[in-house]
C-alpha cells in the first residue's frame, strides 16, 4: 500500500510516541496496513490509551486509524484528513478495546490523483498493563 514506515520515537515504562510517515503511490491498491504491534513495545502492554495526535496528510487523501484485534478483526478509531492536532487527554484518552493487538491504517482518496502523496502522523499513547 505504499512506502509507510513506523518509528518508535520514545518507548518508556508508561507511554510511547510513534511516528507513521511516508509516501503512497496512486497505483497502489487500497488496503489495511498494520503499523504497530503493541507486543513489540517495552513491557508488551495489553492495551493503549491514545492521548494526543498531530497529523499532516496531503490534500485529497485521508486516513482511517484502526485498532487491530488478536482475533483478526479491526475496530475503527478515527478518520484523519488535512492537517491538525487532537488532544484527548481532557477526555481521558481514547481507550483501546479488550483483546487489542496493535494499530493499522487504511488510506482513501489517493486514487483520484496521479503520482505519490505524503503523510505524517505522531501518536502519543499511554500504556495499559
Amino acid at each position: 500500500m505504499g512506502k509507510l514506515s513506523t518509528s518508535i520515537l520514545q518507548d518508556g515504562n508508561k507511554n510511547t510516541t510513534i511516528q507513521i510517515c511516508g509516501l503512497v503511490d496512486s497505483d497502489d491498491s487500497p488496503g489495511i496496513l498494520e503499523v504497530l504491534v503493541f507486543g513489540n513495545l517495552m513491557g508488551a502492554p495489553k492495551g493503549m490509551k491514545l492521548e494526543a495526535m498531530i497529523f499532516a496528510i496531503q490534500e485529497k487523501m485521508g486516513l482511517h486509524l484502526w485498532w487491530t484485534m488478536h482475533d483478526g478483526s479491526r475496530r475503527y478509531v478515527i478518520t484523519l484528513e488535512s492537517r491538525g492536532r487532537f488532544d484527548f487527554e481532557a477526555l481521558q484518552g481514547l481507550q483501546s478495546p479488550e483483546g487489542v493487538k496493535g494499530l493499522a491504517v487504511s488510506i482513501f482518496g489517493f486514487e483520484k490523483t496521479k503520482g505519490q502523496m505524503g503523510l505524517m502522523i505522531l501518536l502519543d499513547m499511554d500504556k495499559k498493563a
